[in-house]
């Protein structure tokens, strides 16, 4: 199967998915939040799992400003940075899950 590298440059489809996650910030940052939510779910699929775990941290921040509960919020957040520091993720990575 298929398996992911950590801090490894995206390549393909899914090159620049940083980009993608820093948009979908300047959209939240003007109340598009379905919009910036849909840029991340985008993001959270990449190869790259640093990549995507970034994603899927802002999207729960963006979800809890949509009326998500945080306490369903926190603990996906929680258990993907358990998975990450496990990986020997990136300093990016986990200080994007822990200012989530």
């Amino acid at each position: 199967g298929s398996h992911r590298r950590l801090g490894r440059p995206a390549r393909g489809r899914n090159a620049g998915g940083g980009g993608k996650v820093e948009r979908a910030r300047a959209l939240q940052a003007t109340g598009e939040m379905q919009e910036a939510l849909d840029r991340l779910r985008e993001a959270a699929g990449s190869d790259d799992d640093e990549l995507s775990a970034r994603a899927v941290f802002v999207g729960e921040v963006v979800k809890c400003h949509m009326g998500a509960p945080f306490e369903e919020s926190e603990r996906r957040i929680s258990e993907r940075l358990d998975t990450l520091e496990q990986a020997g993720a990136g300093a990016s990575a986990l200080a994007e899950g822990y200012l989530a």
